[in-house]
């Protein structure tokens, strides 16, 4: 099995202990082949690996997949799909996301984790994926476009988020940040060669669980994050650990964190 497919549709869950938003179950074998290059966006290509774990599952039928619903000039959204099983339709909206807990903060509250951009963050991710995204095909309008396509009501909707949540390195021996429970964690480039002496540079293609590149260690390691860094200041770089992923954050990534509400 493509290790990338895999990850994609059996990965970690950031949704895990949030029981209010419902979530689709565990999904079943078979799993999908790896298929073709996939195009777009990091999140497209998340929600083209799950499309075509229900293209190629006998038991499974795609009803919709990211069509546009709207209501006169305005849109309203676009369920990102729409599957069949029998006489279950799923109503699926599908999201992979990296969260890094903020330098001040425990790890406690959802407005703790923010993203690479630190414009993405976790508890307004959470907040539209229940407010939005779930609800959207209860309005009126959307069971108009239901209708004039032949497609039948959703009788179950849930929410897929795989993704990592990453702990500054110097707060894992806190209590609050080891009941968040993260996979991962961030440091500065000044802190990189004491904390992680060897490691992969990953690509964004490859945080969704392709096989990392060679590693790399000592100042070869540090040149080529600092690098990276250079390349996109605002954003944070992802490594691959010894099977651990962590992120490197520069300046930029740190100030813009500084200056949220």
């Amino acid at each position: 099995m493509n290790a990338a497919v895999e990850w994609c549709l059996t990965g970690p869950d950031v949704l895990a202990d949030l029981d209010d938003i419902p979530r689709f179950p565990p999904i079943e074998r078979p799993l999908p082949p790896a298929g073709g290059p996939l195009s777009g966006p990091l999140g497209r290509r998340f929600e083209q690996r799950w499309r075509a774990y229900f293209d190629h599952h006998p038991d499974w039928t795609v009803l919709a997949a990211d069509q546009p619903i709207r209501d006169g000039g305005r849109t309203l959204g676009a369920p990102d799909l729409i599957v069949a099983r029998g006489a279950a339709v799923w109503h699926l909206e599908l999201a992979v996301k990296f969260y890094l807990c903020r330098p001040d903060r425990s790890g406690a509250a959802l407005a703790d984790w923010v993203g690479p951009s630190v414009r993405d963050r976790l508890d307004k991710k959470v907040t539209r994926t229940r407010t939005h995204q779930l609800p959207l095909l209860d309005q009126p309008a959307a069971k108009t476009w239901l209708q004039a396509r032949g497609l039948p009501t959703p009788t179950h909707r849930g929410a897929v988020m795989k993704g990592v949540l990453f702990a500054h390195a110097d707060s894992l021996r806190h209590p609050e940040m080891a009941a968040a429970q993260p996979a991962g964690q961030w440091c500065t480039l000044e802190m990189l060669s004491s904390m992680v002496p060897e490691a992969s540079v990953l690509t964004r293609d490859q945080w969704l669980g392709a096989p990392p590149p060679k590693p790399q260690s000592g100042a070869a390691l540090h040149a080529a994050v600092a690098a990276a860094l250079a390349a996109h200041p605002s954003h944070a770089v992802q490594l691959s650990a010894s099977g651990r992923r962590w992120f490197v954050v520069g300046p930029r990534w740190l100030a813009d964190v500084a200056e949220m509400d």
